[in-house]
């Protein structure tokens, strides 16, 4: 798929899981995204979904033009679509109708970077 250039974007869910991997992946662009947990499988807990890093995981981008195809690459394997990015400059999590987070990526952004300042 990335040799294909079907992936605008890919982050590993290893430090800090889901939660921060969409956080991280906003900044750069400050480009928000939309996220649905509940298009998350299983029995995981919110915070489970959110934090969880466990290995071989990634968070991608795909045009919607490849949408379909990277779907059809990836069979076989799991992948959930959680979401759309969005130009709202804004991170907006909820698990159906229960809201989680909705926060300005400039925000977020201002947090994470001062997260181990004593």
């Amino acid at each position: 798929a990335i040799k294909e250039k079907m992936v605008l974007s890919a982050h590993d869910l290893s430090d800090g899981g889901l939660a921060v991997a969409l956080a991280e992946s906003s900044f750069s662009g400050e480009i928000g995204a939309d996220i649905d947990l509940s298009m998350i499988s299983g029995d995981l807990t919110v915070e489970e979904k959110l934090f969880s890093e466990s290995p071989s995981r990634l968070l991608v981008t795909v045009p919607l033009k490849d949408e379909k195809k990277f779907e059809e690459m990836m069979a076989g394997s799991k992948i959930y679509r959680i979401g759309t990015t969005n130009s709202t400059a804004s991170l907006s999590i909820k698990e159906g109708s229960n809201p989680i987070i909705n926060e300005n990526i400039q925000n977020l952004k201002e947090i994470w970077e001062k997260a181990l300042i004593f």
